[in-house]
């Protein structure tokens, strides 16, 4: 691998923003989704700038439109794991925490920010065994960026 090319070395660069970015986006602590998406976000940037600009050969077009059409794929996986996953806790857990929040709402009282976090505590508190196993439905996101990513870079690799 020492004897990539500037372009070689720019294409690595691309898949490993995207990949880091869509790993970072799906971990749910602190700022590493928003650290993420901008990373996931100025990795596709770059790839729809090589593309519609044609900058960079033909192996930088290549590898510019298979990391976009895995940015498309992933975002139609990802939207189906969400709505299955909001579908299993709505339809399975326990939401007497967000009715009586709501319930709350409906005669004018409406909750502050701590009202709010308390509830949010709870419901996560009354489901987390739920949540955990309808988060299983979320895997095939991370799992098909990353598989798409090291075939994307092995067959840079091949072509050195």
């Amino acid at each position: 691998m020492s004897d990539l090319s500037k372009q070689d070395k720019e294409i690595i660069g691309l898949y490993a923003l995207v990949t880091v970015g869509s790993i970072l986006m799906v971990i749910p602590y602190s700022i590493l989704p928003f650290a993420g998406l901008a990373c996931a976000f100025v990795g596709f940037a770059a790839a729809y700038f090589y593309k519609w600009f044609k900058r960079g050969g033909d192996a930088m077009q290549f590898h510019a439109r298979y990391i976009i059409k895995t940015g498309w794929w992933s975002t139609l996986i990802l939207f189906i794991g969400v709505i299955v996953f909001g579908s299993v806790i709505y339809s399975n857990g326990d939401l007497s925490s967000i009715f009586a929040l709501v319930d709350g709402a409906g005669r004018g009282i409406v909750p502050n920010e701590n009202e709010i976090r308390l509830m949010q505590l709870q419901f996560i508190r009354d489901n987390l065994s739920l949540i955990g196993l309808a988060a299983i439905a979320l895997i095939p996101y991370p799992a098909f960026l990353i598989y798409r990513m090291i075939r994307g870079v092995r067959n840079l690799t091949k072509t050195i």
